[in-house]
């Protein structure tokens, strides 16, 4: 680094590649990179936004737990915040939404929202199911509840929320 904070380069090097095997496979290896990330990008950031808005599912639950909120009451906190959490990285993130008007915003959050209390009720009544009938331990029973919520969710949103109109898909 210079003093300026600038970093130190060799301009001439940068201009003509030494065509060596290393700068080669490096070149394809990039280059395969963004062929599958141009193939799976939606997928990719499903899974990170998803693995995301569990964890904000989690630690809104658990720090709920921790306050002594009954474990309903926090897992209808956390399913909440979660949500509009996903449905706001959904839409710009993972699925690029397209609807600007005040109308197609809000059938898509409604959709959405809709979606995600299926899937809310699900988790909920798993919840009871696993921890009032069967007694399991709620903080540890909460994760694979959270998985199958993650599987709905993906496809909710796939098939109805953010589905691509016919013309949409043809050009692709």
């Amino acid at each position: 680094m210079t003093k300026d904070g600038k970093a130190r380069y060799n301009e001439k090097a940068l201009k003509e590649p030494s065509g060596g095997a290393g700068e080669r496979r490096v070149r394809e290896v990039r280059d395969k990179i963004g062929t599958l990330w141009g193939k799976y990008r939606e997928v990719i950031l499903y899974l990170l936004f998803g693995a995301a808005t569990t964890l904000v599912n989690l630690v809104v639950f658990y720090l709920l737990d921790f306050l002594r909120i009954h474990y309903l009451a926090a897992t209808i906190a956390a399913w909440f915040v979660s949500v509009l959490f996903a449905y706001l990285t959904n839409r710009k993130f993972v699925f690029r939404s397209e609807a600007h008007t005040a109308k197609g915003i809000l059938n898509e959050a409604l959709l959405f929202f809709a979606g995600r209390g299926l899937s809310g009720l699900l988790d909920f009544g798993l919840m009871a199911l696993g921890v009032e009938v069967f007694r399991w331990d709620e903080r540890i029973w909460k994760i694979p509840v959270n998985i199958l919520v993650i599987v709905l969710n993906y496809v909710i949103s796939k098939i109805l929320v953010f589905r691509k109109k016919k013309e949409e898909k043809d050009e692709e």
